[in-house]
């Protein structure tokens, strides 16, 4: 093989062992996206509405990171969620980190689950996303508590 051939092969090859590792970095392509929040429930009653106050967006970055801005207080590292009772900061904050994606075992159910860690959570969210909407829970044996975004169209 000549070397301008042997040298374009390599950079091809280099090139496309860059795309699969990004890949693997980005965790779950359907979560790249900002959402906005738009409310909490217990089953299938809301607990917690933007009437409350409550303002949260979620960016899910492709290099793994994610940025959270919020005026709501959160309670040991848990930025995805918005609780049944939220108390609001005098101004947003936005907190950014690292997020991973995969899957958990659900004890109750004896099956795996989606699951999401951000921002130095101890534990593991359980999401699902249907069409342009994310909901997130703990655990599923802990559900029905839910909190809901929707998919910001930039």
């Amino acid at each position: 093989m000549n070397q301008p051939l042997f040298r374009l092969f390599l950079l091809a090859l280099l090139l496309s062992a860059c795309k699969k590792k990004d890949h693997l970095v980005c965790c779950e392509p359907d979560l790249f996206a900002k959402y906005k929040w738009v409310g909490s429930a217990m089953g299938t009653t809301l607990q917690v509405t933007p009437a409350s106050g409550v303002e949260k967006t979620l960016e899910f970055h492709v290099n793994g990171n994610l940025t959270v801005v919020h005026n709501d207080i959160v309670q040991n590292n848990a930025f995805l969620e918005v609780g049944h009772t939220p108390t609001l900061m005098a101004a947003p904050k936005t907190e950014s980190g690292r997020y991973t994606y995969g899957t958990q075992k659900a004890g109750c159910a004896n099956s795996d689950y989606p699951s999401l860690q951000t921002l130095g959570a101890t534990y593991q969210y359980s999401f699902s996303s249907s069409q342009d909407s994310l909901y997130i829970t703990l655990d599923p044996c802990l559900a029905p508590y839910t909190t809901m975004y929707v998919r910001v169209l930039q």
